[in-house]
């Protein structure tokens, strides 16, 4: 594909289905060059295929659908266009549509909108999330922009996320609305003197009255409603103010208190609704290792199913630690759940259901069958669905070459949503006993004429099988990162003839312990030899899967083949293999790297096929592949050019400037100030030589700016051919969720880059 042609890519939500599992509703989206954002709407279809998907809704940007258990009304979240005039323009709010059509009703006023919400059993209530701004911030007083507001006071180092800025002064609350009739008479604001609240004709509000079942001293989010459409479980933090660890837990509120219950108890935190309850807390706490979110009651009401993260007891400890499916009976979370945030009752304890040392578990957890969850799992380049009970027994649903990224069950029907090497979002129907069948593709019509290129599943290295080239020597990086700048300063092209010397040594002292790499060769069209591009994805504990990846489908079709792996450190392997880059990144994660890419030359290369051209290669990553481009080419010099984009490239400026930056350096590079030094390509630029091309988002706090303009002010300093790309208004998912013309110029200058450094060097030649 083209640069160009990124608004024909169609993604798909997670699917939801009527209770007989007859009928499925999803929603789609695609990026708009015209609006400059992102456009979709919900379809609905029968699910054995009789008729065609028909557009449900026809707002700007319809997503998230759910429908009511009783299955006639579909809930979802509705987005202005962009620039539209409606206050806050990109707030998305909920909205109701009857399943068999009509006009879909916006039922709530949200000035940061709405998050995510949970039908009741009943489907009589609706409870949803949504950030409340603190008063005199984000325009809750007129003539009060963000220049004016007051000055923030910060109290812990858990202050600010990227893409939501600061988040202490606008955390996200549950709200409850009563489900207005979605075919009775419309009601519209009322205006002039029946708009004066003291007058009693004034008549029924135009949108239902949002009840808040939460207080703001905590974040609350990923509602679910226990069997008796009254209890609402919910992710929280059990600490308050500016978090200091990564703790998270699990609590009940009562949305309507019993006509036995007594009022709120002293200590319970301020009321948030006379009818409310107290916030409870079910699963983890200030004083536990496990953190617990994404909670999910079964269809008889029976289970609480979550999903748990150990985090040591520093509550820091993020580092390859897993995510497991865990269980309670749901009745005792509503019964024992205590009112401290310490820890939960003694008769509250979750039971393990998955191993996260083989396998980590994502959300959102989802019901199946009567007392059954579904959960995707992270496996090698794929993202599978796995079917838990509660006695502990699992079941590989769903395992393809790609990714699942959303399920539902219902009736007997399993519905999934996920990508492919040829797709980027399909919708599929599986029923007992056959396996899973394509029901939806919006994107199959633009294929025809753009089929997508297909990725050469490898694996390279592996103990006994040593490559040829300059992977180092871990040990070796490991005694350099334990010692003193000694010998860094030695003359460049001394290191150079070094590198070059010292390949069939270093071929030697490769750890004998490396696993094979897995990861795939992306070939162009034609004999070759064709141009090299090695990229490194980010993370580093994610995963380079089989899905139809934008970034590589324009590479390779304009000419240049793509190598990719997963080095250790990476998600999908294990959590040892996940963890094994911990206190020595640049070390193994380096090696596994260049193994792979050796691999692929010594197949592929002039040795080989002859399809790639060893002489013409360029290396590229985002983040934590920002990170390793930089490392790598401070370390080896065959590289022709390189692409380092929104990179980690200071872990020690990181420690206060980063959004995660003060837990993430130090439980990834130690705390040692020397070592964590050592561990930065900002301390090695002065060893880069390779021409370099540095992208960067304004507002990317993940990777703040100033990493990019110190590491590009060093090159430009030292004489290395070196280019600086500043994106206004984007921050670290630019390249996952920027503005469509961003995104697409973007490609643009990469493709300018490479093409000036390697496609023109052999007509230079």
């Amino acid at each position: 594909m083209r640069p160009d042609q990124l608004d024909l890519l169609t993604t798909v939500d997670a699917p939801t289905l009527t209770p007989d599992g007859g009928r499925l509703v999803v929603g789609a989206s695609r990026p708009d060059f015209r609006t400059d954002g992102y456009t979709g709407q919900l379809w609905v279809m029968p699910t054995d295929g009789s008729a065609p998907p028909r557009r449900l809704t026809r707002g700007y940007r319809d997503s998230g659908a759910q429908l009511s258990p009783d299955g006639t009304t579909v809930a979802f979240l509705r987005s202005p266009a962009p620039g539209a005039d409606s206050g806050t323009a990109s707030a998305p709010q909920l909205a109701l549509i009857p399943l068999d059509g009509g006009e879909g009703r916006i039922v709530t006023d949200r000035r940061l909108g709405v998050t995510g919400f949970a039908w009741s059993p009943d489907s009589r209530w609706i409870t949803f999330s949504s950030a409340e701004p603190e008063p005199g911030r984000y325009g809750t007083v007129a003539g009060v922009g963000p220049r004016q507001e007051d000055p923030r006071l910060m109290t812990g180092p858990d202050h600010r996320l990227n893409g939501e800025g600061y988040t202490a002064d606008k955390r996200p609350r549950l709200f409850e609305i009563e489900v207005p009739d979605p075919h009775g008479e419309p009601v519209f604001p009322a205006q002039g003197r029946m708009a004066e609240p003291e007058d009693a004709q004034a008549g029924a509000p135009a949108l239902p009255a949002a009840r808040p079942l939460t207080g703001g001293e905590r974040a609350a989010s990923d509602p679910v409603y226990a069997a008796d459409s009254r209890h609402v479980f919910f992710a929280t933090t059990p600490e308050t103010g500016f978090g200091q660890s990564l703790r998270t837990a699990v609590a009940v509120v009562a949305a309507r208190r019993g006509p036995a219950e007594q009022p709120r108890p002293a200590g319970s935190g301020p009321a948030a609704d006379p009818d409310a309850g107290p916030v409870r807390l079910v699963a983890g706490g200030t004083e536990m290792s496990v953190g617990f979110g994404s909670p999910c009651v079964s269809r008889d009401g029976e289970w609480l199913y979550l999903l748990g993260q150990d985090l040591g007891e520093s509550g820091l400890e993020f580092v390859a630690s897993n995510g497991a499916v865990y269980a309670l009976p749901a009745a005792s979370a509503v019964r024992e759940a205590v009112t401290g945030w310490k820890r939960p009752a003694t008769g509250l304890q979750p039971r393990s259901l998955t191993d996260p040392e083989a396998m980590g578990f994502d959300g959102p957890l989802r019901p199946s069958g009567q007392d059954q969850v579904l959960a995707l799992g992270v496996s090698r380049g794929r993202t599978i669905l796995v079917g838990v009970s509660h006695q502990g027994h699992s079941e590989v649903i769903v395992d393809r070459q790609g990714e699942v990224t959303g399920a539902c069950e219902a009736g007997g029907t399993l519905a999934v949503s996920s990508t492919s090497a040829a797709s980027p979002g399909t919708v599929g129907i599986q029923r007992r006993g056959s396996g899973l069948l394509e029901l939806s593709d919006p994107n199959a019509a633009w294929r025809a004429d753009l089929p997508p290129a297909a990725g050469q599943e490898r694996e390279y290295g592996g103990p006994g099988r040593l490559r040829p080239g300059r992977a180092p020597d871990p040990e070796q990086v490991m005694e350099q990162l334990q010692g003193t700048d000694q010998g860094q300063d030695q003359d460049q092209d001394q290191d150079q003839d070094q590198d070059q010397d010292q390949d069939q040594d270093q071929d030697q002292d490769q750890d004998q312990d490396q696993p094979a790499v897995h990861g795939w060769v992306f070939l162009p069209e034609g004999p070759g030899p064709h141009p090299v591009i090695l990229t490194i994805h980010g993370g580093p504990y994610a995963q380079y899967t089989w899905s139809w990846f934008d970034e590589t489908q324009v590479l390779v079709a304009a000419g240049f083949a793509v190598v990719m792996c997963n080095p250790r450190g990476s998600d999908g392997y294990g959590a040892a293999h996940g963890a094994s880059i911990q206190g020595r990144m640049g070390t193994v994660d380096h090696q596994d790297i260049i193994a792979f890419l050796d691999g692929a030359l010594e197949e592929f290369g002039p040795e080989g096929s002859g399809q790639l051209d060893a002489g013409r290669i360029g290396i590229q990553g985002g983040s934590y592949g920002g990170y390793m481009t930089a490392w790598i080419t401070a370390h080896d010099h065959r590289f022709t050019a390189a692409i380092v984009e929104r990179g980690y490239l200071d872990p020690v400026s990181a420690l206060g400037s980063s959004d995660i930056g003060w837990f993430f350096s130090e439980q990834y590079m130690g705390s040692d100030p020397e070592r964590l030094r050592q561990q930065s390509p900002l301390h090695h630029v002065d060893r880069v030589r390779t021409p370099t091309l540095v992208i960067h988002s304004e507002e990317d706090l993940r990777c703040p700016i100033e990493h990019a303009q110190r590491y590009y002010q060093a090159l430009w300093a030292q004489g290395v051919e070196a280019e600086l790309l500043i994106f206004p208004g984007e921050d670290h998912e630019l390249s996952r969720s920027g503005t469509p013309w961003h995104r697409r110029v973007r490609f643009d200058h990469i493709l300018r880059w490479w093409d000036r450094h390697l496609a023109r060097k052999v007509t230079d030649e």
